[in-house]
């Protein structure tokens, strides 16, 4: 039977405003916690209706939902509690990590219903959240927090599910320390699909690490035809997004009060030669659908045909006003293997986009490897979208690309410099400053574009489920899986991951922040004039 028990907690704010949605009450007494069973005959833990299976518990009330320390196969928590932004409920792991996945089922990791939950594997004592041994990154040791989150999804490749999936109409929750890995698609799918009236709000996902997956690194918002639900309030930041065989991110269905920042997407597109279907190679893929929605002081590494695509949806019923405002700025972007952004032609005619003081380098085309006869625009911005009012100021670039090419006079340019751009040097990535990101790939036989066999020399890099590898024979081959040809591939350590800013290199100012919401050059938090105080 699940404990239900009350124990002494020392009430306090739940750290910086900038790295928690909810504020805990500060109350003396105690607090009403909830055990789940471990894993069951089936190996998994499966409450479709957790308010319908204890109905004996207080769900207004409840303090903590633990979830005792195992190897699930499988969870699915539904039917969350409506309860309001005072007083969370906060989901976590207890006795040790909670892992999830790899022992062949059809899906991972999925919570859906409710509002205002937080899930979080953070270990802190006076929120009696978490455990002692599994910390995560905290206190800035990203590069030995692999495997040491209170949440650790990992599904071994085994099939093509998501990690960790979020719908059902949720809204206003937070998730947190948790880690994703090895999944076959999506380390996590936030989104209630074919629901028009299902929107999501404030929702704030932030200090979690998902890396190695078969697909998209996040994927929110439904991609279908309408109707669909927006994602509007949505904070999403300081998460670490590392070797996606997609698009690191795909945000869709954005609403106002949006704001992405100060996240790494790392080697994004590695499968660029065999996705699961095509132009699924960008590093990201952003879809703004009303209101105002700020992206900024990310770093965004590798992609195929592009940095990213940029759709604006045009939905009846939503709102544009002259105020509104898609506002991408103090970015830092490079290796690209085609040109730089692509703004589609869909249009509300009504909202500005702005593209300030970003950073671009390492645009090298050899997008033709997997299909000939492909086209270099040389270009930085490719933009169709001739409607709305589109600023594009103070970006500096390398190369001899083109800075924009439009299809429209919509556009005006300012204050923009094509010169030398500097690296992005991180902590320790386990790579050369300089390395050239673009000889790392994930490995195939097969290319699923030009139906080709895929090539590799020496001095490429691989990954192969979850390994890398580098090639070390000479010559040009195919079809030698790396695990199979130690002659031809040689295993070599995964990468630390440690991918904040190198505190001797430029750049101040973007990139991760440090566990306690303080950027890491002393930034503090919310102090949203310094984050435009980007020293280059």
């Amino acid at each position: 039977m699940p404990a239900m028990t009350s124990v002494p907690c020392r009430w306090l704010l739940a750290g910086a405003a900038v790295l928690a949605s909810f504020a805990l009450p500060l109350s003396a007494g105690s607090l009403e916690t909830l055990t789940l069973p471990g894993p069951g005959g089936n190996g998994g833990m499966y409450l479709p209706d957790l308010q319908a299976t204890y109905p004996g518990v207080d769900w207004q009330t409840l303090d903590r939902l633990y979830i005792p320390a195992a190897h699930y196969r499988f969870i699915r928590l539904g039917n969350l509690p409506l309860r309001s932004p005072t007083n969370p409920l906060v989901i976590t792991n207890s006795g040790g990590q909670v892992r999830v996945g790899g022992l062949d089922f059809h899906y991972v990791f999925s919570i859906t219903g409710g509002a205002n939950w937080k899930l979080t594997g953070r270990w802190d004592a006076d929120e009696a959240t978490g455990h002692p041994d599994f910390r995560g990154h905290a206190e800035g040791d990203y590069a030995n927090s692999r495997g040491t989150y209170g949440f650790l999804v990992d599904d071994a490749f085994e099939d093509t599910n998501s990690g960790l999936g979020i719908g059902g109409g949720a809204t206003d929750f937070e998730v947190e320390m948790v880690e994703i890995r090895h999944v076959g698609f999506a380390g996590m799918s936030v989104k209630t699909d074919d629901a028009g009236d299902a929107h999501m709000e404030n929702v704030s996902i932030h200090d979690n690490y998902i890396h190695d997956v078969g697909s998209e690194g996040v994927y929110f918002g439904s991609t279908q035809s309408q109707p669909q639900h927006k994602i509007s309030g949505l904070r999403f930041f300081n998460n670490r997004i590392v070797r996606t065989g997609t698009e690191a991110v795909q945000l869709g269905q954005l609403g106002g009060g949006s704001e992405i920042h100060h996240n790494v997407f790392v080697w994004g597109a590695l499968d660029w030669k065999s996705p699961f279907q095509p132009f699924q190679d960008n590093n990201g893929q952003l879809s703004s659908r009303e209101g105002s929605v700020e992206i900024h002081h990310n770093v965004f590494i590798g992609g195929a045909s592009k940095f990213f695509i940029l759709f604006n949806q045009v939905v009846a019923g939503d709102t544009h006003l002259p105020t509104d405002r898609f506002h991408l700025h103090d970015n830092y972007f490079s290796h690209s293997r085609h040109f730089g952004a692509y703004f589609q032609s869909g249009a509300d005619g009504v909202t500005r986009f702005t593209f300030e003081d970003n950073f671009f380098r390492a645009i090298h085309f050899h997008y033709d490897e997997h299909s000939p006869g492909q086209q270099d625009f040389n270009a930085v911005f490719r933009i169709f979208n001739t409607a709305n009012p589109i600023e594009v100021t103070g970006n500096h670039w390398q190369g001899d690309q083109d800075l924009v090419q439009a299809a429209g006079d919509n556009v005006a340019l300012s204050g923009n410099v094509n010169g030398f751009v500097d690296f992005y040097a991180f902590a320790d990535s386990g790579f050369p400053a300089d390395f050239d990101y673009l000889l790392l790939e994930e490995w195939a036989d097969v290319s699923t574009q030009g139906a080709a066999p895929i090539f590799y020399s020496q001095g490429d890099w691989v990954m192969h489920e979850g390994a890398l590898y580098e090639c070390i024979a000479p010559g040009s081959h195919t079809d030698r899986r790396p695990p199979d040809f130690p002659d031809t591939w040689a295993p070599r350590p995964l990468p630390p991951d440690d991918l904040r800013r190198d505190p001797d290199g430029p750049y101040r100012g973007i990139g991760l922040l440090d566990e306690s919401g303080i950027f890491v050059d002393g930034f503090e938090s919310g102090d949203t004039g310094a984050w435009s105080a980007v020293s280059f």
